[in-house]
């Protein structure tokens, strides 16, 4: 499952599917959205409020809580690619940031000012002499790329190392 963190969303949101297959109660929430543009405010009166908690596959101790997600019947972010490999091969200075491969992914979840503590840079990879390279950022949720002609901007991924860059909902 992916997760898009947005610095300026006022709310975090999850496509409710997630949690009725894990079979998540909730309770009724009202909510009335609007993104960037006035004419894609919709009134959403089935949306629910849950506690979410995440945690890195194969370190199952390191849980993370998200409460106060807002479940949206449908949340339709984007489908998002990646590939570190092409990213490394032009831009270098990238080589250390555990980037993860994945392609034609659709987040599940929006993380938002809500829950800005897990969007903190805990380490920020730059090239200042580049005037729209694209920025690395590990995070307490693992590494993301931003900024630059990087497409998927901000998918955040769950992850220590490689071989934990998959996280696990529950």
């Amino acid at each position: 499952t992916t997760l898009l963190m947005d610095r300026a969303a006022s709310a975090s949101l999850v496509n409710k599917e997630l949690f009725d297959k894990l079979h998540i109660p909730g309770k009724p929430h009202k909510l009335e959205l609007t993104w960037l543009e006035p004419e894609t405010e919709r009134l959403e009166s089935n949306a629910f409020l849950h506690d979410l908690n995440i945690a890195p596959i194969g370190d199952p101790d390191k849980r993370i809580s998200l409460n106060g997600m807002i479940a949206l019947q449908k949340l339709s972010l984007p489908k998002q690619e990646q590939d570190p490999e092409a990213i490394k091969a032009e831009y270098p200075y990238l080589t250390n940031a555990l980037i993860p491969k994945f392609t034609e992914q659709r987040p599940q979840i929006l993380l938002g000012l809500p829950h800005a503590k897990w969007m903190i840079s805990l380490e920020t990879i730059v090239d200042f002499t580049q005037e729209s390279a694209p920025i690395a950022e590990r995070t307490p949720l693992g590494w993301t790329i931003c900024g630059g002609s990087v497409p998927s901007k901000s998918i955040f991924y769950c992850c220590e190392s490689e071989s934990q860059c998959i996280h696990k909902l529950e």
